[in-house]
């Protein structure tokens, strides 16, 4: 046999080769330990290489790498860790189970992130769709640490929702303006203001050069045909804050500020990179270039619906399973049912896909039942229509939505 002091046991005159690693190189172990525990099994014939594996189906250790008939860990490992140091072998169970736990994340992580692509590609994550989500993550006790790669993401789509909901954010930390009276900030993010700027492009012969004979007589020479057509591009004007409050958007940049009220924007255009907005009596749009676009386009026009409605009614909305969520009834009234359509989704087969709609008329909440299948509870009692007070209780399948 051939010797390398340094990684033991490195090669065998008859074709047979085994490796030991570095983790053997204690000198209280002999190298030649492992080596006896797999000749007891290894038949040797000269000028003959063999498979480990045609007599018996044999794993490989995580530890020393060697052949063994034991899964993970073979006995040697087991009854010499390093100096026969029980402890150390618990360290390396413990290190055998963490790496399966990051290779079950990693597998998982990718597969939860597909099903929150899918069920966003309609623009809506629903409870339902969430709560599919929710058991992969309790049946194998993911934590936040491991979820963090697709947090940001999740997140966003439950903010999104909510907002689709009339559930706005607001915040009150770092308001970089005043605010005014009842006013309430609900978004502050970094942008750059953009306008479309016409400049004209001229094609065809050259102008020629001009000659000034007396004041206000030029005579042009060399002169030829020439036309020029319109081109319409995208300025920077200036970088800066965009903030939008329940009543104002503003923008705050080094050379140029920008304040309109809500009621004077017109209409809201989204791109994947920002947002243009057009205001009554302006000429020119202004386009915002911002991060999460979708986010600030949402929060932009959920601002403007709920412009002129008093923020009184709140409903809460109670799923099976114990999930729980605040709902703003927006302007244009809550459409309930099971389609996709509806403001409030509740996919279950008891549900219609038009169930119910609230409204608001004379600054109150009116439930109306749409010819549903199953019917429209408030407190225990099948209702037509029903003008709603802080307190009822409405069920609607399985689902309890309280007024409050």
């Amino acid at each position: 046999m051939n010797y390398d002091r340094s990684f033991g046991i490195t090669s065998y005159p008859h074709e047979c080769t085994l490796q030991v690693p570095n983790l053997l190189q204690n000198p209280t172990n002999s190298a030649l330990r492992p080596l006896c525990q797999n000749l007891s099994w290894l038949p040797l014939q000269m000028g003959k290489r063999y498979n480990l594996r045609s007599a018996e189906v044999y794993m490989v250790c995580k530890w020393c790498g060697l052949e063994t008939t034991n899964p993970q860990v073979c006995d040697w490992c087991k009854r010499h860790p390093l100096g026969e140091n029980p402890e150390l072998t618990l360290y390396r169970e413990a290190e055998l189970a963490r790496k399966q736990r990051e290779a079950l994340v990693s597998t998982l992580l990718p597969r939860i992130e597909q099903l929150l692509d899918a069920y966003a590609s309609d623009g809506l994550l629903t409870f339902e769709e969430e709560a599919q989500i929710l058991a992969i993550v309790q049946h194998h006790n993911l934590t936040p640490q491991e979820l963090s790669p697709i947090l940001p993401k999740w997140n966003k789509l439950r903010l999104l929702r909510d907002i689709l909901l009339g559930f706005l954010p607001q915040q009150n930390e770092n308001v970089p303006i005043f605010l005014k009276s009842e006013e309430v900030c609900h978004w502050v993010t970094p942008s750059r203001l953009y306008e479309e700027r016409t400049k004209r492009v001229y094609y065809g012969a050259g102008p020629g050069i001009s000659v000034r004979i007396a004041k206000g007589v030029r005579v042009y020479l060399s002169g030829g045909y020439r036309t020029s057509i319109p081109v319409y591009e995208m300025a920077e004007l200036d970088s800066g804050i965009l903030v939008i409050t329940s009543k104002r958007l503003v923008f705050l940049g080094s050379r140029r500020t920008l304040e309109k009220p809500l009621k004077n924007i017109v209409s809201i255009q989204p791109y994947s990179d920002g947002i243009q907005v057009h205001f009554s009596n302006r000429q020119k749009a202004a386009g915002f270039v911002v991060n999460d676009a979708d986010l600030v386009a949402a929060i932009l026009h959920q601002a403007c619906q709920f412009l002129d409605v008093p923020r009184l009614f709140r409903l809460t909305v109670l799923f099976p399973g114990g999930m729980s969520q605040e709902v703003v009834v927006p302007s244009y009234g809550l459409a309930i049912g099971r389609s996709r359509e509806n403001d409030l989704v509740i996919n279950e087969p008891t549900v219609s896909n038009s169930h119910a709609r609230i409204a608001i008329e004379n600054n109150q909440l009116v439930l109306y039942d749409l010819n549903s299948s199953n019917g429209t509870w408030v407190n225990g009692r099948r209702i037509v229509r029903a003008v709603l007070k802080p307190s009822d209780v409405l069920q609607i399948g399985s689902v309890i939505i309280k007024v409050k």
